[in-house]
Parts: structure tokens; C-alpha cells; sequence
């Protein structure tokens, strides 16, 4: 807050008088804050502030605003401004100077460290200034996710490590100067009373000065995606280890469940026909889903009711009675601790972001961005590369990183055959990396396609299949993962057993004993999927099939046009659902193709009209489009 430190005199005065904080108490804490040049300095961190926090008319909250001075400043540049302190004499001072000028501000008597009673709620940005550095990490990185639950989605925080607050010219020299006992970059043993005293009674404390990089890594942590770090309130000044000042500036990533998949699902607005997902696919296998449901219930002596009784604690994961069917169905050799069933891939994906143990995770930024949504929340850090397997590698060559992410195929329709991955994986196990492989939408190709298979070949690998895509069994809430001995003791640790219901398992179990059920649905998609992409190219639509037994088509998005196009014309296409730390998805969309007679004739006539209506609508060249098995490199790469 001042320009020098308190005597010891000062802090003896205080502590016997029982301020929580020294440095504001009366009438010590007036003459401090009033010394030296405190007008210029709070311009010049108004200043920066308005740089920083372009947008006036946000509501910001000044957390530790002692006196007020910024806090009022910000009022008048236009902010809708929260000023909030831990002494109520530093805050009552406040209040009196915010109505001699005419200026209105919130102000709260508050401790930022007691409780998640906050007295704001959701707001859109956090100044943090001078304050920040002292306690545990502990302490620190609680009190930074308080602060981002209090954030609005992509809100701001500004936050400042300073030594001002103790000495304008700190330095380790200086410190040594002062009698300090370390020179250290990190810790600083300031000669001033504690910061707090919930009793009256003083105790010593450290104040640990982070270096820009630990500082950025515990923010990172914390659930933020830094934007900058600067020095000393000067935008593009890079800090470094010496600097008495260091600004970060983050924005708060999305929280589960706002940042899973399921919460874009409801945000479009209405269509005529929905093309995310193909709710006629499951006619076209054989034996059909309804045909294999009707013979679990069938096949019970009171239409199932005994297995819903049934409560198999012998066997809490579903492998002792799962792993025969599992590995008969897949044509690769099983033990019964590396199957592990549970309620759907999406629950999986939250306990398995764990296999980092705190650790770096990377995934292409087309990936499914669940598993890395709940990493984000447990403060593990997220890095995202581009969707080819070159990206993939050089990331791991870092050696950086404990998981790396996959979906198979990838949300444009890409495939990688086994032995490119097996390579892949390799590649990974080498640099101790742990490769989760979501093939939540690798039914279609067949059980001889999955990377099931390379489990025993392989010793970091884990497989997540479900029943939703083909099988449109979502609502069963059943999927089952599959490890590699190595591996297949920490999927055990990390998901919880009893997941997947008796009804769940015996319907799945009958299902993967039907084998590869997908031959006539291929056929179909065979025959319809070319038509549709002739369709989408000429209409002007740059399209990316993928492989030929997805029943889905990729389409460039640049500038959302492909996404407006689609919905004037009634359709509604799939966004990608990518990980929380990607601002903005890669350019591209999805539609998956119609297969009734009914959807492929209101598909056919939405885009017919759209031909008809759009001026700029031509078809363009068979060159144009991106063929399976090409290498391409997409814009958004």
C-alpha cells in the first residue's frame, strides 16, 4: 500500500492495539498510505488498468483496496467498481474520500481467505494488486479458485506480486542492506508484523517472492489461461526473476458442467432437421439394439426384475463376467483386471484425467474436451496441438507430458490404422507418456478396427468404447475401458466401482456377443455418404468425408459461414466440442448424414432450397474436396 515499510515501533503499536493488518491501522495506516508519491502511483496503475480491462462499464471488484484510491479512480474511468478490505479503518477512509468526490463504489469489510461467503457474487473482472504473496502455496493457489468461481465465464484477473507494499526499492542487495537474511530471488523476510493476528499475538511469517514462471504456474493451476505478464504496470515489458513488480493478466477457463459437451447440446437455436447425431442407425444393424433389449428381457423369469435386485459386489467392476465377451469380441487375449465397466465414456473421462497424477496433459485441439474440461478444474495444465500426428509427436518429444489424449477417429473422420498408432504409442511410451485412446465413435469400421487390440502389444495404453454412437443406446449410461496390464491396477484406483447397472451389463454383454453387427449399416453408408458430399459441394460447402464407413461429413467453417448457411436453411450441424483452454474451436462443423428415407428427403430438399437462394452457391471441383486417405493439412493446422 505505502511507499516505505513500518518500524518496529509501528508494528508493537499495532499488535498491541489488535489490528489484523499493521499497516492500516489508525492512526499509523493514514500517514502510511499518504506518503511519498501515492497519487502518481495510483494513476499509473489506473492507467494500466484501462488497458488492460478495456471494456468500461464491467463490474470489477478491487480486492485488497485499501484506502481507495484506485478503487475510486476506476470509478470515474467508467467501471462499476467493488472495493473490498480486510480493516474496516482502511475501508471506512474509503468510504468518506469516495463521497467527498461524488464517486459511487460498493465497499466491503471482508476477509478473502475465510469461507466461500463471499460478499459479491459473479463478476466480470478481479484487480489483485500489491497484496499477493504471502502464506503457503496452499494458502495462495485456495484463495486464486475462490477467486475464479467468482469470475464470470471469461472474466478477467489481474493480479500483481510486489514488494512495493514493503519497500518502493526493494532489491536482494537492499534487503541484505536492511539486515534481511536471504539474497534469494524467491523468499524475502520482511522486518513488519505479520499481515494478520486473529488473537492480538503476533507470529512470524515469510513472504515467498515467485519467480514470473512459478507465479504463471500456480495461476495456470488455478484454472486460468494466462494472456501476459509484464513488469512494473508497463504493457510488453517482460517480467523477469528481478522485477520488484509483476502484473499477470488471465481469463478464467469454464467449469464443469458448463464447459462438458452436454452444455452445448442445448444452446442452438431450433432446426427442421438435427444432424448432429443419427437417430436412424440403429434400424440398419443386425440383430438390431431393440432386438437385442427384447431378449435380455425375454430371456429373465420376471421381465428383468431379478436382475435389478441383483447387487454383484463380487464383482464391482462387471470383468469377471464381461472380459470373455469383451475379448471374444475384439479377437485379442484378456484378463479380467484390465476391463473395467462403468456408466458411459463421459464419466470415464472425468475420473481418468487422474492417470497424470498432476502432470501436464496434451491432446489435438479437435479432441473431445471433457477429460481436459475436469483437468482444468483439478488444476492440472492443459496443452492443446494441432490435429496431425507430426504435432502430436514433436509435443511428445518435449517429454513434458504424463497423458496424451487421442479420439479415434478424430472429429473430421480421420483414421489411423493400427499400425500407425502402434507406432504412435511407442513413440509415447518411450517419453513415459500414458496414451488414452476415446473410441467412443469407432463401432462403424468393425471390432477388427480398435485399438483394443493393441493393449497387450503396448504397456501405457487405455481403449474407452461405449454404446451410443451406432448402438444409440445412450440413455443405458454403459461403457467399459480396457488397459494394459501396466496400467490396469490405476484405472481401478481411479473410477468407482459399482458404476454400471445389472441390466446395463447383461444388455451390453448380449450386444458385443452378437459380434461385428455393422455389416448392413456400412453398406448404407457406403451408398448414401458420396451423394451427400456431392450435395454439400455444390452448394459451396468445402467438405472432409474422412473415412468411408463414418456416417459423417466434415465441413470447413471459416468465419462460421458454413454454420450460418446451414441454419438458414434449416439444419442444424455439430460444433466441435474442444478442450476449455482453445479460445476459439478450430473452423470446422460436422453433419451427420441422413439414412431413413425420410431425413435423406428433408436433407435433400433444406439444401436444394439453399442452392436455389444463395447467389454466391456454386459447385466446386472434385479436386476441391478432401478425399479419405489424403494428406491435407487443414486451415485451422
Amino acid at each position: 500500500m505505502g511507499s516505505r515499510p513500518i518500524d518496529g515501533k509501528t508494528c508493537a503499536r499495532v499488535a498491541k492495539a489488535g489490528c489484523e493488518y499493521p499497516h492500516y491501522c489508525e492512526p499509523e495506516f493514514r500517514a502510511w498510505t499518504e506518503c511519498g508519491n501515492a497519487a502518481e502511483r495510483t494513476a499509473v496503475e489506473v492507467s494500466y488498468l484501462c488497458r488492460t480491462v478495456p471494456s468500461y462499464g464491467l463490474r470489477v471488484v478491487d480486492l485488497g483496496c485499501g484506502a481507495g484510491d484506485r478503487a475510486i479512480a476506476l470509478a470515474k474511468a467508467g467501471f462499476r467498481i467493488i472495493g473490498v478490505d480486510v480493516c474496516k479503518a482502511a475501508i471506512e477512509e474509503a468510504r468518506r474520500r469516495a463521497v467527498q468526490q461524488g464517486v459511487s463504489v460498493e465497499w466491503h469489510v471482508w476477509d478473502g481467505s475465510d469461507g466461500d461467503d463471499w460478499p459479491f457474487n459473479e463478476v466480470d473482472a478481479i484487480v489483485y494488486l500489491h497484496a499477493f504473496g504471502s502464506g503457503p502455496d496452499a494458502f495462495r493457489l485456495r484463495l486464486l479458485r475462490k477467486i475464479r468461481r467468482h469470475l464470470a465465464e471469461n472474466g478477467m484477473l489481474v493480479l500483481e506480486q510486489s514488494l512495493y507494499w514493503l519497500d518502493r526499492d526493494y532489491s536482494p542487495e537492499a534487503n541484505e542492506k536492511r539486515g534481511g537474511s536471504s539474497t534469494s530471488e524467491s523468499q524475502y523476510r520482511p522486518i513488519i508484523a505479520p499481515p494478520r493476528s486473529r488473537n492480538g499475538t503476533s507470529s512470524s511469517y515469510d513472504f515467498h517472492k515467485l519467480s514470473p514462471a512459478e507465479l504463471v504456474s500456480l495461476i495456470r493451476s488455478s484454472g486460468f489461461v494466462i494472456e501476459k505478464v509484464d513488469r512494473d504496470l508497463s504493457p510488453g515489458n517482460a517480467a523477469a526473476a528481478e522485477s520488484a513488480r509483476t502484473q499477470v493478466v488471465a481469463r478464467r477457463l469454464p467449469s464443469p458442467p458448463a464447459s462438458l459437451a452436454v452444455a452445448e447440446w442445448g444452446r442452438q437455436s431450433p432446426s427442421q432437421l438435427d444432424l448432429r447425431y443419427a437417430s436412424d442407425e440403429a434400424e440398419l444393424l443386425d440383430p438390431s439394439p431393440a432386438e437385442v433389449w427384447q431378449q435380455v428381457i425375454q430371456s429373465t423369469a420376471h421381465l428383468g426384475s431379478e436382475l435389478v435386485g441383483n447387487y454383484p459386489v463380487y464383482d464391482p467392476f462387471g470383468a469377471e463376467r464381461g472380459v470373455e465377451v469383451v475379448a471374444e469380441h475384439f479377437g485379442c487375449l484378456l484378463r479380467s483386471p484390465q476391463v473395467t465397466f462403468a456408466a458411459g465414456v463421459t464419466g470415464f473421462l472425468k475420473y481418468l484425467c487422474d492417470l497424470a497424477d498432476g502432470a501436464p496433459i496434451v491432446a489435438p485441439e479437435l479432441t473431445h474436451g471433457d477429460l481436459e474440461a475436469w483437468a482444468v478444474n483439478r488444476g492440472i495444465d492443459v496443452r492443446v496441438v494441432p490435429d496431425d500426428i507430426a504435432s502430436v509427436r514433436a509435443a511428445l518429444e518435449t517429454r513434458e507430458f504424463a497423458m496424451l489424449h487421442l479420439d479415434r477417429p478424430t472429429f473430421t473422420g480421420q483414421f489411423l490404422d493400427l499400425d500407425e498408432l502402434e507406432t504412435l504409442i511407442g513413440f509415447a511410451s518411450r517419453a513415459g507418456t500414458v496414451v488414452l485412446i476415446d473410441e467412443s465413435s469407432a463401432p462403424y469400421p468393425g471390432p477388427a478396427y480398435s485399438a483394443v487390440r493393441l493393449v497387450n502389444r503396448v504397456n501405457n495404453l487405455v481403449v474407452l468404447r461405449g454404446f451410443t454412437k451406432a448402438y444409440s443406446w445412450g440413455g443405458l449410461r454403459a461403457g467399459f475401458a480396457v488397459a494394459s496390464p501396466e496400467l490396469a491396477s490405476r484405472i481401478r484406483e481411479l473410477v468407482p466401482p459399482l458404476q454400471i447397472g445389472e441390466l446395463a451389463l447383461h444388455a451390453v454383454l448380449r450386444l458385443l456377443r452378437a459380434g461385428d453387427v455393422f455389416s448392413r449399416l456400412r453398406a448404407h453408408i457406403h451408398m448414401v455418404k458420396p451423394q451427400a458430399a456431392r450435395l454439400l459441394a455444390s452448394c459451396g460447402f468445402r467438405v472432409i468425408e474422412g473415412h468411408p464407413s463414418l456416417p459423417w461429413i466434415a465441413v470447413a467453417n471459416e468465419e462460421s459461414k458454413a454454420e450460418r448457411q446451414f441454419e438458414q436453411c434449416g439444419i442444424r450441424c455439430l460444433r466441435p466440442a474442444s478442450p476449455p483452454t482453445i479460445a476459439s474451436p478450430p473452423p470446422v462443423v460436422r453433419i451427420t448424414i441422413p439414412l431413413s428415407n425420410d431425413r435423406i428427403a428433408l436433407f435433400n430438399r433444406l439444401l436444394r432450397g439453399l442452392q436455389e437462394t444463395e447467389s454466391t452457391c456454386q459447385a466446386i471441383s472434385v479436386q476441391d474436396r478432401v478425399r479419405p486417405g489424403e494428406s491435407v493439412r487443414f486451415p485451422y493446422e
